[in-house]
This record gives C-alpha cells, sequence and structure tokens, in this order.
C-alpha cells in the first residue's frame, strides 16, 4: 500500500538502496512507470558514464507500476536479458510487462 510519493520514494530506497530515488513517472492511463535514479542522475545501464553509487546498484531491468487511484504499487525484476521469447525470435516481455494493470477491489 502506496498512499503518495514520500511512501513510493521509501518503498524504493527499502527494495533498491538507500540512495536510490524516484526518477521520471510515465504516466499510463490510471498509473505511473517509474523510474529510480540517483543523485547523480538517472540509471542508465547503457550510459558508461553513469556514475555507480553502491548504496543504490540497479544493473538490472526492473519494472515499477504505482497506481495513485488504488494507492498501490508493484514492482518485479526482468534480469539482464529476456526471459520469454516465441519460436520465432519475437521478444514478449515487454508486451508482458504493457498488459499490467492494477485492479480495484
Amino acid at each position: 500500500d502506496i498512499e503518495n510519493e514520500e511512501e513510493l520514494e521509501n518503498y524504493i530506497k527499502k527494495r533498491y538502496g538507500p540512495a536510490c530515488l524516484i526518477g521520471d513517472m510515465t504516466k499510463k492511463e490510471d498509473m505511473f512507470d517509474v523510474g529510480i535514479r540517483t543523485e547523480t542522475g538517472e540509471w542508465t545501464i547503457d550510459d558508461p558514464n553513469t556514475a555507480i553509487n553502491e548504496e543504490c546498484f540497479v544493473n538490472y531491468m526492473i519494472e515499477i507500476r504505482y497506481s495513485p487511484k488504488v494507492g498501490k504499487v508493484a514492482s518485479w525484476d526482468r534480469g539482464q536479458s529476456a526471459s520469454f521469447l516465441r519460436s520465432d525470435g519475437a521478444l514478449l516481455d515487454d508486451k508482458i510487462d504493457d498488459s499490467f494493470e492494477f485492479l480495484e477491489n
């Protein structure tokens, strides 16, 4: 249960490290995709110039969704490579992530 952005940031700090902060929040219908950043800026594994902060070291894909409407957060770790591939080589991980939605009680 998350009631506001302060609680959301506390969740991120507790789960991913005390130097982790809320990054970009992209609205997607009734929820937000939430990024993680440190004081040094957005974390991107593809940017070799990103300063590594040992108290917010994230070197794998993380998905965080926050719904102020239902007061909930959900997160899952995707790892460092694709998990779901069709036999024709099509990547399904993004489609699965995009299908996520919060259910109201």
